[in-house]
């Protein structure tokens, strides 16, 4: 398994932990995959010859053994089974980080990336933050209902 890979893997899990609420771990899972990204040498090779890396602890350098050794890592596919929405799906989706595929689970429902596109096609659309006095619509530089610019906004709302 190539080192990109196992870095996409420790950022998966950062996100699932930091949608889940958890506070440290992101942060140690987001570091290691930094690291194993930044290896001039295979991940496998340098876990055999038993080298440190830097930014990788005890514990997710086990995850990391187990997954050279299996090509699998049962904590992801439990925290994968966990999610109540399809997470990896939708943060493939350009522009749609983590948190915003939870909130549009938590605020709409939005578990598939069918249910996006049905959102989507029924006039809901995306904005970046609310507005003090209601939310905006229509494109990225529309003005709401109280004349506000909602450039870079990221909640949705029925379309009028």
């Amino acid at each position: 398994m190539k080192n990109l890979e196992i870095a996409k893997i420790l950022y998966e899990i950062a996100d699932m932990l930091e949608v889940q609420g958890v506070e440290f771990k992101p942060r140690a899972y987001r570091r290691a995959a930094r690291s194993i990204e930044d290896l001039n040498d295979d991940i496998a090779l340098v876990m055999e010859r038993g080298d440190k890396i830097p930014g990788v602890g005890e514990a997710i350098a086990k995850k990391i053994d187990e997954i050279l050794k299996t090509g699998k890592l049962k904590y992801f596919e439990d925290l994968k089974k966990e999610m109540p929405f399809d997470m990896e799906s939708m943060v493939a989706v350009e522009g749609l980080g983590a948190k915003t595929a939870y909130r549009l689970y938590k605020e709409l429902g939005i578990v598939t990336l069918d249910d996006l596109e049905k959102a989507a096609r029924a006039g809901w659309r995306a904005s970046a933050r609310p507005r003090r006095r209601g939310y905006c619509w229509g494109s990225s530089r529309s003005k709401g209902p109280e004349n506000e610019c909602c450039s870079g906004t990221l909640w949705c709302f029925p379309k009028t």
